[in-house]
């Protein structure tokens, strides 16, 4: 419950990429980006890796 007893709604969004250059990071960042803009408290995790390379 915050100060005014209203209680703490938590939100949820997940992003995932189909194949490799289609633009999901970019657009996981610009949503953060305009989510903290708002005073937002965000969390962010980013799978970065090489596109087109399967791990074993």
């Amino acid at each position: 419950m915050t100060a005014s007893n209203q209680p703490t709604i938590t939100t949820t969004i997940d992003t995932t990429g189909a194949t490799g250059g289609a633009g999901t990071t970019r657009t996981t960042v610009e949503v953060a980006t305009a989510l903290a803009r708002t005073g937002a408290d965000i969390t962010f995790d980013a799978a970065v890796g090489p596109q087109g390379f399967q791990a074993n």
